[in-house]
């Protein structure tokens, strides 16, 4: 899966942050989609 290109996501930044585990990495970049399709959700039932 694929992020290149999207502004919300930036590898280079997390990397920068959480440093270069990819164990690390990897729970962040979960934590960080799992909390984006919450907001997406969110913004689809709030727009009643």
């Amino acid at each position: 899966m694929s992020h290149a290109g999207s502004p919300a996501y930036d590898r280079a930044k997390l990397v920068e942050l959480f440093g270069d585990d990819p164990r690390t990495l990897a729970e962040v970049e979960r934590e960080f989609l799992d909390t984006a399709r919450v907001a997406e959700q969110v913004g689809a039932t709030d727009t009643a």
